[in-house]
């Protein structure tokens, strides 16, 4: 198998962006044979970022849901470190 490590620019608070760069990376990885990517951790709003837990979403939720689509899409297993309303938590989304 594989294995990509996405090393993406994960800025704070840029939730958008830093989707938009995972998703790139994602496409880049795909490309290259690979059927896991890894993500820095609390890539989808930066760790260095005091508002991280209070911006974050459940899981499962907004991000994973999204994470799973891409996985469907690209045939990909995916882990990603995510903060979490209560914690922080690591996903790891596949297909079968």
């Amino acid at each position: 198998m594989i294995a990509a490590v996405c090393q993406t620019l994960c800025l704070p608070s840029d939730l958008e962006g830093n989707m938009h760069r995972m998703d790139r990376a994602l496409i880049q990885a795909h490309a290259a044979g690979a059927r896991l990517a890894c993500f820095p951790e609390t890539a989808f709003l930066g760790w260095v970022n005091p508002d991280a837990h209070h911006r974050a979403h459940a899981i499962p939720g907004a991000w994973t849901d999204h994470l799973a689509e891409r996985a469907r899409e690209f045939s990909m297993f995916i882990c990603a470190g995510l903060a979490e309303k209560s914690q922080s938590s690591q996903a790891q989304i596949g297909v079968q």
